[in-house]
């Protein structure tokens, strides 16, 4: 990308998140996605079930009250919560490690219990302390109780995955011996436009545009009661009725819809 091999260059999911709310990751750092979740109400952390892998995709200023709640709270000389975009923050590991077994990403199990799923290397429970802690913490705080009131789920804990470190990239300059034209910098710039986007990658749509499709009522009077989107009532990611991604095929010069790349 740009230039950089991604088998060279790729150091985990985390380091770009990192990256991309401004924290200048130490060489010593190890980072984590931190996805603000929602779980069921079992008594034993380990026996809840993930409802819901974005917390009914919670805005940005409640996420941030959340976790800089969690920050004040959970925060010490070896570990450093961020605040990111809407479920979606970091957690910094101060001379941490990478060797820290399976971490499953929240979406690949929601629905499903996370006794399975849950840290379990020696190494890793430091992690698995802090994702306890913070059910303990979210669970009843107030912005959680309004999200309630309104009919949406809780961001009643973390989750965390996508360990990484920080990449090190040769600087442009040094790399390609020198800065690029104007007409360099414009093809640049067209092909980060092309990459710079948001994806529900289960289902190839812009996230939350999936809709009922309501059927006009014979007599104008109010619209009859319509069907679920069908991708997802038969979990058919080519049937999805929401805004369907484009991503450039750079071969053939033209843009393709995202689920053509994906074989039948």
């Amino acid at each position: 990308m740009l230039g950089y091999d991604p088998g060279e260059c790729y150091t985990g999911r985390s380091p770009l998140e990192a990256g991309s709310i401004g924290i200048d990751m130490k060489d010593t750092d190890v980072s984590f996605r931190c996805n603000l979740v929602t779980l069921s109400d079992e008594a034993e952390y380990s026996d809840k079930t993930i409802l819901d892998y974005c917390a009914d995709d919670i805005s940005t200023d409640e996420a941030r009250v959340l976790v800089e709640y969690l920050a004040e709270n959970l925060n010490d000389d070896e570990f450093t919560f961020y605040s990111g975009v809407s479920y979606r923050h970091c957690l910094i590991w101060d001379k941490g490690t990478l060797d820290v077994g399976t971490l499953t990403p929240p979406h690949d199990i929601t629905g499903k219990p996370i006794k399975e799923y849950v840290p379990a290397h020696q190494n890793a429970q430091k992690l698995y302390s802090l994702m306890k802690r913070s059910y303990d913490l979210l669970k009843d705080h107030p912005v959680n109780k309004k999200r309630e009131e309104r009919g949406l789920r809780p961001a009643n804990s973390i989750w965390l995955w996508g360990e990484g470190v920080r990449a090190d990239l040769k600087d442009f300059k040094e790399k390609f011996g020198g800065m690029p034209t104007k007409e360099q910098a414009r093809e640049i710039a067209e092909i980060i436009s092309w990459n710079f986007w948001q994806m529900d990658g289960l289902k190839g749509v812009i996230p939350n545009t999936c809709h009922e499709e309501k059927l006009p009522s014979l007599f104008g009077d109010e619209d009859l009661d319509g069907t679920p989107c069908p991708g997802c009532a038969n979990d058919d990611i080519r049937q999805h009725n929401g805004n369907k991604c484009k991503i450039m095929d750079w071969e053939k010069g033209k843009p393709i819809l995202y689920i053509d790349l994906i074989k039948r």
